[in-house]
């Protein structure tokens, strides 16, 4: 191969001449435009949306699949361990203060905005709250204890408003003590909060009676299709929702006015050997309206009635606050006291009034309870 030398003896092959004749001779590379930097930029921001994408769909394939496993160990956990009863109530009732913390601070969104609304009317500056305290809306009326005239709104409404309250019947229970107490005792009370008066009043009941009897006589008391011949008043079946849901109307005088009831009465069967049933008083009916110069009763019931060895065991628990239209212009302070305490008194004798039917009724398709109450 020719070489030839240069006076710093280094040896340049004919090849590599002529490789850097070429490239002394080409024209230097010119840079990229504007717009080929836009287009090359955004591929790249393309291609690392692409592999973030990928990245983030693998994460959460993996946290899926660690969630799964983590499942299946709790799963496996209760099977082998189950939770007891104490431990599921805890966890339930731990659900409902989240639920009721959570409303609560929606509430109270709702009332600032609405203040704030307020403020900028005075101000003249109109500003419409982002939220509403309460929804006018028809297929919201049964939250405020109203039943509207379309059927399905108004059908609807019925088991809304007891299936709400029927979510807390452990909560009264426990509240009441009632979870795991044997024996038979009642109690009436009052309770003043945020300055008005209610009327608690639990108990237990416990016969040597058939389950099945029983609890056919409670729920035909409860709505209203089984007269209650001792009952100060009157409380009767409206109508017939469906099988386990009925709609009923009561009235009771006091000393100074009438009160009138409108109660939905829904029956829950939770197992061969447990039913709870659920009363809670309408504000409202645009179909069959309330009479507007009657007080009208702010009720709920909670009743829990199960099979406990050979035994039949009722528990209730009722609130009433102070009825809704009372007129209190008329009522003086000792007058009110007096009508607190008959209020008292009539849920107390409105409680043995439902207890006596029931037991009669159940006396009558069993000899030996009949035999037992004449005694």
């Amino acid at each position: 191969m020719t070489t030839w030398n240069t006076l710093d003896d280094i040896s340049f092959s004919l090849n590599d001449t002529t490789l850097m004749t070429e490239l002394l001779a080409a024209s230097p590379k010119s840079l990229p435009s504007p717009r080929e930097k836009q287009r090359l930029a955004l591929q790249a921001h393309r291609q690392r949306q692409k592999d973030e994408l990928e990245y983030l769909k693998k994460a959460v394939d993996e946290l899926q699949e660690q969630l799964h496993r983590l499942n299946q160990v709790h799963e496996l956990q209760d099977i082998l361990r189950p939770p007891t009863y104490w431990e599921k109530l805890a966890k339930d009732e731990c659900k409902k203060q989240i639920e009721v913390v959570n409303e609560n601070r929606r509430l109270k969104r709702a009332i600032e905005e609405q203040v704030e609304f307020a403020e900028s009317l005075a101000n003249l500056v109109h500003k419409k709250p982002r939220l509403e305290l309460f929804s006018t809306a028809e297929s919201d009326a049964w939250k405020h204890f109203r039943l509207v005239k379309d059927p399905e709104t108004r059908y609807a409404a019925f088991h809304a408003i007891t299936d709400r309250d029927y979510a807390f019947v452990d909560s009264v229970m426990i509240q009441a003590r009632l979870i795991d107490a044997t024996t038979d005792h009642r109690k009436v009370f009052p309770i003043v909060q945020n300055d008005i008066v209610e009327i608690h009043s639990y108990g237990l009941m416990r016969q040597p009676v058939d389950f099945i009897s029983a609890s056919v006589a409670i729920w035909d008391v409860f709505r209203g299709v089984a007269a209650v011949p001792r009952l100060s008043g009157s409380y009767k079946c409206l109508a017939k929702i469906d099988e386990n849901t009925s709609y009923v109307e009561g009235y009771t005088q006091l000393t100074k006015f009438r009160i009138q009831r409108r109660l939905v009465v829904k029956r829950y069967i939770e197992s061969p050997t447990r039913i709870v049933i659920l009363s809670r008083s309408i504000h409202e009916d645009e179909s069959l309206p309330l009479d507007p110069s009657l007080s009208i009763a702010q009720e709920v019931t909670w009743l829990v009635f199960e099979k406990i060895g050979d035994d039949s065991v009722a528990k209730y628990y009722r609130k009433s606050r102070s009825p809704v239209n009372t007129p209190t212009q008329v009522l003086s302070h000792e007058d009110a006291a007096s009508e607190c305490a008959l209020m008292m008194e009539l849920c107390d004798r409105h409680t043995k009034s439902f207890e006596n039917t029931v037991l009669e009724l159940v006396a009558q398709k069993s000899p030996p309870l009949r035999l037992m109450m004449s005694l």
